[in-house]
Formats: C-alpha cells, sequence, structure tokens
C-alpha cells in the first residue's frame, strides 16, 4: 500500500491443485483425481491478468501510465 503512489504493486498467486511434474499422479497403480487441476501456464496467465500489467502480450492499464 506504501508504495502504489510509485507504481509499484504486488501480486499474491495462490493456485491449488498445479499440474506440474511433481505432482503424484498414482498411488498403487490408481489414478489421482485432482478436482480443479490447472497448468502452471494457466496459474501464469490467470495471475498476470489479474494484476496490474499482463506481460504476455504486454498489456497495461493505462490509468497507471
Amino acid at each position: 500500500m506504501e508504495l502504489e503512489t510509485l507504481g509499484i504493486t504486488a501480486t499474491a498467486v495462490c493456485p491449488g491443485w498445479v499440474d506440474t511434474e511433481l505432482l503424484i499422479k498414482e498411488i498403487n497403480g490408481k489414478k489421482v483425481k485432482f478436482p480443479g487441476i490447472a497448468t502452471a501456464r494457466q496459474v501464469a496467465e490467470k495471475a498476470l491478468k489479474d494484476s496490474k500489467i499482463y506481460v504476455g502480450n504486454l498489456h497495461m492499464r493505462p490509468e497507471k501510465f
């Protein structure tokens, strides 16, 4: 909040299940279900779209610039 006047912001990202190579997808030969699972790319894109600046195609909210 103190740095908002300088155009400095922060975005917290708290996703649920993210599909990465670290996620165990089988236990004892049985497939594990993860409701609402998203790819890392989906999480990053959503976070950037929700933030003040979207880097994907360099979209910026004009009210700050």
